[in-house]
C-alpha cells in the first residue's frame, strides 16, 4: 500500500477528507499494546448518527474503489480457514512500518520478555501473533520487527493507553495536554520491506477488531456501513470483488 499525503487528497463535496490520525490498540488483557495509524473520514460518525444508534449512510461517490485510492488502506475478510477460524479482520495499512508502533512489549515476538506467540502454518511463512495471556489474536507478518525511535505522539492518546510510567515514553509534557510526546516502540523492519511492489516479499496484517472502541472518529459499525469492507474468496478464488455479502463460508 501506498504512502499518501496527510490530510489524504481534497474532497469534493459528496465524499470525506481522509485523515491520517493515531489509534491506540491492544490485546483483551491490555498485555500487548500497539498504536496505529489509520486514514479515516474527517469527523467520524455523526453524533446524529450514534446518537440514534442509525445506520450511517454510505457516501454518494465514494465505493470501495474509491476507498482504497483515496487512502491506501484495505480492510477485507477472507473465507479461508486461518482468517476464519483465528477471527481475523483485516486492516492492512498504507504504510506499514510508518503505521503501526508496538509499544508493549518491547521485547521482540519469541525472544525472553515478550508477551506474544506466534501461530505458523506448516505450509507457510505469515506469523499469526496472540497474546500469550489471553489469546487475543492481534497481527499477521511476513517480514521482521525492528526497534524505532523518536516517533512523535499525541500525549493525550498515550494517557488513555495508561503508558504514563512506561520506560519507553520520554519525559515531556504532561499526558493530558494536547502537545506531543517522544516514544519508542516496534515496527515492521522498513529496510527491504515490499508489500506492494513485484516480489511482495513483505505482508502486514492488523487484526482491526484489536483496535480500542470509543476513540474519536473510529467506529466499526461506520466501517461496515459505509461499505469499505471487501469480502476475498480464498477458497475458489472467485475474482469477484464483493462488498455485500461474503463468498461461501465466509463471515459478515
Amino acid at each position: 500500500m501506498s504512502s499518501i499525503s496527510e490530510p489524504a487528497r481534497a474532497a469534493t463535496a459528496l465524499s470525506p477528507t481522509f485523515i491520517r490520525r493515531p489509534y491506540h490498540g491492544s490485546c483483551h488483557c491490555k498485555n500487548v499494546k500497539y498504536l496505529t495509524w489509520i486514514h479515516l473520514p474527517e469527523g467520524g460518525s455523526s453524533a446524529e448518527s450514534l446518537a440514534s444508534d442509525q445506520p450511517v449512510p454510505k457516501f454518494a461517490d465514494t465505493d470501495v474503489k474509491k476507498f482504497i485510492e483515496a487512502t491506501g488502506q484495505e480492510i477485507y475478510k477472507c473465507n479461508c480457514t486461518t482468517c476464519h477460524k483465528l477471527g481475523h479482520f483485516h486492516l492492512r495499512l498504507a504504510d506499514s512500518p510508518r503505521d503501526f508502533l508496538l509499544l508493549r512489549p518491547l521485547a521482540e515476538p519469541g525472544q525472553s520478555g515478550s508477551e506474544l506467540t506466534p501461530y505458523v502454518k506448516s505450509e507457510g511463512r505469515a506469523k499469526w501473533y496472540f497474546c500469550s495471556w489471553c489469546g487475543t489474536q492481534v497481527f499477521s507478518i511476513i517480514g521482521e520487527l525492528e526497534r524505532v525511535d523518536g516517533v512523535k505522539v499525541p500525549a493525550k492518546t498515550l494517557a488513555e493507553m495508561g503508558l504514563e510510567s512506561e520506560g519507553h515514553v520520554v519525559d515531556g509534557p504532561p499526558l493530558e495536554s494536547n502537545a506531543e510526546r517522544v516514544v519508542s516502540g516496534l515496527s515492521p523492519k522498513s529496510e527491504g520491506w515490499d508489500e506492494d511492489g513485484e516480489a511482495r516479499t513483505s505482508y502486514f496484517s492488523l487484526n482491526l477488531i484489536t483496535v480500542d472502541a470509543a476513540q474519536g472518529g473510529f467506529d466499526l459499525r461506520e466501517i461496515q456501513e459505509r461499505g469499505w469492507v471487501q469480502y476475498l474468496d480464498a477458497i475458489d478464488y472467485s475474482p469477484e470483488e464483493r462488498t455485500n455479502r461474503p463468498h461461501k463460508y465466509g463471515m459478515y
